[in-house]
């Protein structure tokens, strides 16, 4: 068996796009939209 830390996202495009993301998603919560939830029983429990 092989284990290699997991790092797909770890480019120089996906960097540049992080700060884009979390801003639209700032931007969204703000407005009263819906958010990518990554742990949902987080939310569910707040």
């Amino acid at each position: 068996m092989l284990l290699t830390p997991h790092a797909a996202w770890y480019s120089p495009e996906a960097l540049a796009d992080l700060p884009v993301h979390a801003a639209d998603n700032i931007i969204r919560y703000l407005a009263g939209e819906s958010v990518p939830i990554v742990n949902p029983a987080f939310a569910a429990a707040r």
